[in-house]
């Protein structure tokens, strides 16, 4: 599990992957920034869970990929994920894609607003 509280910043000239043995669960508070000259990827051999109440912006020159069991992705701030020629942008009120995007998982993908959101 990570927790950014601030900032963190991942700059790669090239593809960038990473792996996780067990669940992978990420939380933003603060800033992250994923930038990749190529392809981006990101596996977890169980469940994966992103929150995010600051700013997620994942940029790959190549494809984006989030692979694991199942994905969950909550949004109280904002999230933008760009790669392969398609967009995904998620706030607490809306989410939208622009291009080519696919959103695959052997167990099931999530993807919410915030729960305090009233609507």
């Amino acid at each position: 599990s990570e927790t950014v509280g601030a900032a963190k910043l991942v700059l790669a000239g090239k593809a960038c992957t990473e792996n996780v043995i067990g669940a992978g669960a990420v939380t933003v508070g603060g800033v992250c920034l994923n930038l990749a000259g190529g392809n981006r990827a990101v596996a977890a051999k169980g469940s994966s869970v992103t929150s995010v109440g600051g700013v997620v912006l994942a940029n790959a020159a190549g494809k984006l990929n989030i692979k694991s069991k199942s994905v969950k992705i909550v949004v109280a701030g904002v999230a933008n994920l760009l790669g392969g020629g398609g967009i995904l942008n998620m706030t607490p009120g809306s989410a939208s894609f622009v291009g080519l995007v696919t959103i695959k998982a052997s167990g099931g993908v999530k993807i919410s607003g915030a729960p305090n959101l009233v609507g």
